[in-house]
């Protein structure tokens, strides 16, 4: 069998070089024993993750040991309990008179605070 070059001359396949037959695998992918070790170790701690793809915990927390939340109310919710108008009850908070924080714009009035000022108005 003949082929026919660029130029339109022929060679002949005895005198076409010879390509070394392709390897299945490449020697990159070949697998020796120190891959394996690693792909094993690898694997145990992919198994053994505590964290998703995101960083985010797998599994859930445990509750705290002690109580950590502190009950407060909104304006409104402050402003029902005292039977008072929404303005009148930020006026007092402003003025003081109600103990309040603001946390990112927003006023809150703790439990024990609200407590405390009803048991002082009351005696």
């Amino acid at each position: 069998m003949a082929r026919t070059t660029v130029a339109g001359e022929r060679i002949s396949s005895a005198r076409m070089p010879k390509l070394a037959p392709l390897d299945r695998v490449p020697a990159l992918l070949r697998v020796d024993s120190d891959v394996l070790a690693r792909l094993e170790a690898l694997e145990a701690r992919v198994i053994g993750k505590t964290t998703d793809d995101r960083g985010q915990p797998t599994e859930p927390r445990p509750p705290p040991a002690e109580e950590t939340s502190i009950r407060v109310y909104t304006v409104a919710e402050t402003a029902k309990i005292l039977r008072l108008g929404l303005t009148k009850t930020y006026d007092n908070i402003m003025s003081g008179r109600i103990p309040a924080i603001k946390i990112g714009g927003r006023w809150l009035v703790p439990h024990d605070a609200l407590v405390r000022l009803l048991q002082g108005v009351g005696a």
